[in-house]
């Protein structure tokens, strides 16, 4: 069981991967949750002539975490009082690239006042 997490895991990394590289038109919003259900897709049926049984392990994982990453950004804005409400907002679930020189690159943007205001309140 727990490699079998694993492969999925790496199934979903890759599609990330893959997802940063392409062209922002298929890359944000909703389209970005149908990009990467078509990409685990293809790791699934493509890669099984090279991966045998664990590509199909690897897309499952894949599209087990972008259908958990698509109920969390709908449900999460939709139902108030939700633990979710608002994660969307900081993270859009692409892998960086790696060719970010400076940490403003990568961030998607939003109000972060606030943000470390608990060391503050501890005295550190």
């Amino acid at each position: 069981m727990l490699m079998n997490s694993i492969k999925g895991a790496g199934g979903a990394i890759a599609v990330n991967v893959v997802t940063s590289y392409l062209p922002a038109s298929v890359n944000t919003g909703n389209v970005l949750y149908l990009t990467r259900a078509a990409i685990a897709i293809l790791i699934g049926t493509a890669g099984r002539k090279v991966l045998g049984n664990n590509a199909r392990i690897m897309a499952e994982g894949a599209l087990t975490v972008n259908t958990h990453d698509f109920i969390n950004s709908m449900a999460g804005s939709m139902l108030p009082g939700s633990t979710l409400r608002g994660v969307g907002k900081y993270m859009n679930g692409v892998a960086p690239r790696a060719n970010i020189t400076s940490p403003d690159q990568g961030f998607s943007g939003g109000d972060l006042s606030g943000v470390g205001e608990y060391l503050y309140a501890t005295g550190r």
